[in-house]
């Protein structure tokens, strides 16, 4: 089935633009695989403030995943396609360095409000990268998903890190 493209971008900008939303869609992957990993720790279960908090974070997440994953359906591509283009090219390639890496395990409270606020703010840059090639290609679609999901990361970034101060006092 071919897939139809809903962009006026070139097929090379398209094509470098998907890439980089590839890799979001993976960092996002990762991200919600940690927040999951957070929510169900039974050592955290006590706190319920932060369980709810999570519980709406990962909820979020997905649905950016799913943005992401339209967004790179409209540009003509399915997602992961680059990712598999790359290795039929190449007989098969290491994986990019992901700037998230899985949280193994959260030992405490201010454990999991620090990976939240770290993997936070490795996902708001790889978000700019995307953001600053779709503006070079002026992809304003991109730019708007892209710029409602830095909203969100700068939320998410505040709200915890008012919680990290708040449970400190």
């Amino acid at each position: 089935m071919e897939l139809v493209r809903h962009s006026s971008l070139n097929p090379e900008h398209a094509g470098q633009l998907v890439e980089k939303l590839d890799t979001l869609l993976a960092e996002y992957e990762t991200y919600t695989h940690n927040i999951r990993n957070i929510h169900w720790n039974p050592r955290l279960r006590p706190h319920l403030d932060l369980s709810e908090k999570v519980s709406r974070l990962y909820y979020f997440a997905g649905q950016s995943k799913e943005a992401i994953a339209e967004r790179i359906i409209s540009l003509g591509y399915a997602p992961g396609q680059m990712a598999y283009e790359h290795e039929q090219d190449f007989g098969g390639m290491d994986e990019a360095p992901m700037r998230i890496n899985k949280v193994r395990e959260v030992r405490n409270y201010d454990g999991a409000i620090y990976a939240i606020i770290h993997t936070s703010q490795e996902l708001l840059e790889e978000v700019k990268e995307v953001f600053l090639l779709a503006a070079s290609y002026k992809e304003k679609g991109t730019i708007e998903l892209m710029g409602n999901l830095a909203q969100q990361l700068l939320f998410t970034i505040g709200i915890f890190a008012a919680t990290r101060l708040a449970s400190q006092n």
